[in-house]
């Protein structure tokens, strides 16, 4: 029977001083979503995922924190909830160090801010399945200027993490965020300063990528720093919504795939440089809207130029960058983005031979949305393909999603599908009344 992390540590220290006036009243983990605190709501998802050891580390307004934790209600009877008070502010790396004598096997740590649902059993899968040290819970982000940003390869293995600070305004960069949530195996403990100020992102993770086995697992779910008024607000406003829950990736999920060029981009040959991308001015704000509903926001995209050796896997993730930039300049995301890098025809100058080959994810064939639908645990039956050509719309049938054809220039094109609208826009417009 594979391991179940059984320990967690949440940091709940923090003065909150982005909360303003709020934080000199109560600890930012007190704030209430709901009738409950934060606190609460990260102990009870905890425990439903079989966490029963759990350490809290606190600093500023402690005793309301070591209060709140007496109050709680366990859900479960070997739930033991204990407190540690650091002597000074250490950041979010500094005091973990000391509690090494009581967390001798895999463990979970998350930050006190974090507003979160989530099926914690999942990402102890991921952890296990890569024999991973350190996994780095990362999503979509539509805020992507004050976030530390986690690049990773095709395995999802971390290769860099762009810090928030120093980043060129002319460059582009990946659009998953560190979320706050970490999976730690014992060795991690080498590697923590003792005692000495120090932040995770800023200082631990850069050093030990090229010496641990460190990896990003990608979540849909609902894992939101409350750490402003703004975004405590809107925490709030989507926990009564019902958001929160039907996020959990334990429920079947619902999701729009969009193929990208001629519906979130403009045809424009194969394109094989960013500067070849331009965006239609719908875009933004129609996944923006998307956005804003429970659908997940997958794009699924058949990219020949690979196996045709005019781009190469680094230049096309600069392509993506930039696309995914662009939809966040208008607090819009993609939430995830599968590519089929094949083409089946062989034979032709410059082409990389072993990328010409038939394969199970070029479209039509499913193969990318098969991936997606096990990844994220969707139901297709309550899920949309949006394209421009018979190899969308005929993916999409195949994989028992419902079809919308985008016909932009009116063409008298017979391609069979279930609605046929002459833009994103309008297509988002139809999903919103179906």
């Amino acid at each position: 029977m594979p391991y179940l992390t059984k320990s967690a540590v949440i940091l709940a220290g923090g003065k909150g001083t982005r909360l303003g006036a709020v934080s000199k009243r109560i600890p930012k983990p007190l704030n209430l979503v709901g009738s409950m605190p934060v606190l609460w709501h990260q102990l009870q998802c905890l425990e439903a995922n079989g966490v029963c050891n759990i350490i809290i580390i606190t600093n500023y307004l402690s005793r309301s924190i070591e209060q709140s934790v007496k109050r709680y209600p366990t859900q479960n009877s070997n739930t033991v909830i204990s407190t540690y008070k650091e002597s000074q502010t250490l950041g979010t790396a500094g005091s973990l160090s000391t509690l090494e004598p009581d967390l001798k096997e895999p463990f979970y740590l998350l930050y006190g801010d974090i507003m979160l649902d989530m099926d914690f059993k999942r990402m102890n899968s991921f952890h296990l399945d890569r024999n991973s040290d350190v996994s780095i819970i990362i999503h979509a982000t539509d805020h992507p200027e004050d976030s530390d940003l986690v690049e990773t390869d095709d395995n999802q293995q971390v290769v860099r993490i762009h810090s928030s600070i120093n980043r060129s305004p002319n460059s582009y960069y990946p659009p998953n965020s560190n979320a706050g949530v970490y999976l730690f195996n014992p060795s991690i403990f080498s590697f923590l300063p003792h005692n000495t100020k120090a932040d995770f992102c800023s200082d631990v993770f850069p050093n030990i990528i090229n010496k641990l086995r460190v990896f990003g697992y990608i979540s849909t779910e609902f894992i939101k720093d409350m750490g402003t008024p703004e975004r405590l607000e809107a925490v709030r406003k989507d926990y009564l919504s019902g958001r929160v829950a039907l996020k959990n990736l334990k429920n079947r999920q619902k999701a729009v795939f969009l193929d990208r060029d001629g519906v979130i981009n403009r045809l424009n040959g194969y394109i094989s440089k960013p500067e070849d991308l331009t965006l239609y001015p719908e875009a933004g704000p129609a996944i923006k809207t998307l956005n804003a509903t429970s659908f997940l926001i997958i794009v699924v995209t058949n990219q020949p130029v690979i196996a045709r050796g005019e781009c190469t896997l680094e230049t096309l993730k600069q392509i993506h960058w930039k696309m995914q930039k662009h939809l966040s300049d208008h607090d819009a995301r993609i939430d995830a983005l599968f590519f089929c890098p094949h083409h089946p025809h062989a034979g032709y100058p410059g082409e990389v031979k072993h990328y010409k080959i038939r394969c199970n994810c070029r479209k039509p064939e499913t193969g990318m949305i098969d991936e997606a639908i096990w990844q994220f645990n969707i139901d297709p039956s309550r899920s949309f393909m949006i394209g421009d050509s018979q190899r969308d719309i005929e993916c999409g049938r195949r994989a028992g999603l419902r079809t919308i054809w985008i016909n932009r220039t009116n063409s008298d094109d017979h391609i069979t599908s279930q609605f046929t609208v002459g833009s994103l826009a309008e297509a988002v417009v139809k999903i919103k009344t179906i």
